[in-house]
């Protein structure tokens, strides 16, 4: 017998999903000065309790196939709400370290380390780039302490819940086979270790100065029209609200805070100093968004708020991936020559897909043990041989998202390529000016999360799809 009914626990994740992502927006856009989840956690103690957990697997043990499904959802978010909730003053005080941080430039000014980071993302300067990485290496000096606890507790966590190991218990409640899928992302570095030696070498241009192409005043006006051209909704004070302000604290990534489903959406977006990236960025949480705004007020809680994540990161991808584009590009911003930008697009997609393969590979050794002795080294040689970049050791921990959340990136920058190809295919080169492509898509999200990635696919009459769609695109750009 359930102490706390399913429906209950809908009706309380609810309440507190709107309360986090309240939070959320609050903090990351630079409005509070300190973050208190913990309190929330607190507040829906019922949520992550040992006991919640173990009603709910007896349930979802008993339960047919449909039902077992949305209650498997509901299980991984008690199990995942359980984590957070022992580890929340330490989240807290790592976050409110980091909020708080400030750098003193080689010139003398003195800026938030968010505000750091946007500045730093167009600096070439190669002394700067020294001088950053020496600075982020102090500011993660003080978190690291919190976020080595974190681990810690976190790897004692399995075996309070009856599981053998963390990956393990992932595995059971996800139905992902980690080891098969760290086995793919390893072939896939191999099968694109040539492409990418070869296009380290390209020399692609300073990207600022592409930055011309893309009127940051116009960006706004841009993505209304894009909205209307399709059809899909734009509705300023009443759905999505984009805060498009500068603030000292204002998170350098744009995140997308779906307070209210479907009715109070907000875009959050920062100028990243290279205005193509702010476009991209605008146009990957309008993926999010969009698929919030046009989801059904009365989908259940499991579909709405949970189920395959992957879903919203593969519409997301789709619409940033607008700027690789040839055809929105002169339709939208009248780029008639684009050849140079986009090898530089594709070079960037490749080394971020090689990055995530090399992250996800890494944490995987990270989440079999709790000792940490070497862990920092290890993240450095995998991710550096992976992408022949600076990755400091002392980033080891902070790079690393919670419970392999790094797969929903991967799964959606492979969807991306076979999507786009679907709707051209379908909907014409144009596809983004045709209402017939938004109603498609609005038919997609209106039912939220309730059918898995490949599921989604194969309702499209593709039965497969994993690396051979990216890579034949990346030979088109960079070969």
């Amino acid at each position: 017998m359930l102490k706390i009914s399913v429906q209950t626990i809908r009706e309380k994740g609810e309440e507190f999903f709107r309360e986090i992502y309240q939070e959320r927006y609050l903090v990351w856009s630079g409005q509070k000065d300190e973050s208190n989840f913990s309190a929330i956690y607190e507040k829906y103690s019922v949520l992550s309790s040992k006991e919640t957990i173990e009603s709910v697997i007896e349930f979802m043990n008993k339960a047919g196939e449909e039902e077992k499904k949305s209650i498997r959802y509901i299980l991984e978010f008690l199990i995942n709400n359980y984590e957070q909730m022992q580890v929340k003053e330490l989240n807290d005080n790592a976050d409110n370290i980091e909020s708080d941080a400030t750098v003193i430039f080689p010139d003398g000014r003195k800026v938030s380390y968010y505000a750091a980071q946007i500045e730093m993302m167009s600096n070439k300067n190669s002394y700067l780039k020294t001088w950053w990485t020496e600075e982020k290496i102090k500011i993660m000096d003080k978190i690291n302490p919190s976020l080595e606890d974190i681990h810690k507790r976190t790897m004692k966590i399995p075996e309070e819940l009856g599981f053998s190991n963390y990956i393990s218990m992932f595995q059971t409640i996800s139905g992902i086979d980690l080891y098969k899928l760290s086995e793919s992302m390893q072939d896939f570095l191999k099968k694109t270790q040539d492409i990418y030696d070869k296009a380290i070498k390209i020399e692609y241009g300073k990207p600022e100065t592409f930055s011309s192409l893309f009127p940051e005043d116009a960006m706004v006006n841009i993505i209304k029209k894009l909205l209307e051209d399709m059809d899909i909704g734009y509705s300023g004070e009443n759905n999505i609200k984009f805060d498009t302000d500068t603030r000292e604290k204002k998170a350098g990534n744009g995140f997308c805070a779906p307070i209210e489903i479907p009715s109070k959406i907000f875009l959050v977006i920062a100028p990243l100093g290279i205005s193509y990236r702010t476009y991209g960025a605008f146009l990957h949480e309008l993926g999010h968004a969009l698929s919030n705004i046009h989801m059904d007020e009365h989908t259940p809680f499991e579909y709405m708020r949970l189920g395959d994540n992957s879903v919203e990161e593969g519409f997301a991808a789709t619409f940033d991936h607008l700027i690789y584009n040839p055809h929105w590009l002169f339709s939208a911003l009248g780029i008639k020559k684009p050849e140079k930008f986009l090898r530089l697009m594709f070079f960037r997609d490749l080394s971020l897909l090689r990055q995530w393969a090399a992250e996800f590979i890494y944490e995987i050794e990270l989440r079999k043990t709790e000792e940490l002795k070497g862990k920092g080294e290890l993240y450095k040689n995998i991710l550096s041989n992976a992408c022949k970049g600076e990755f400091p050791e002392a980033m080891y921990l902070r790079s690393i998202d919670p419970a392999f959340e790094i797969i929903n990136y991967i799964k959606s920058a492979l969807f991306e390529p076979v999507f786009s190809a679907y709707l051209e295919k379908n909907y014409g080169e144009k596809w983004f000016n045709d209402p017939a492509a938004g109603n498609f898509l609005k038919n997609l999200w209106k039912i939220g999360k309730k059918h898995t990635l490949f599921e989604i696919l194969q309702s499209m009459g593709i039965k497969d799809f994993f690396f051979e769609p990216f890579i034949a695109r990346l030979n088109k750009y960079l070969v």
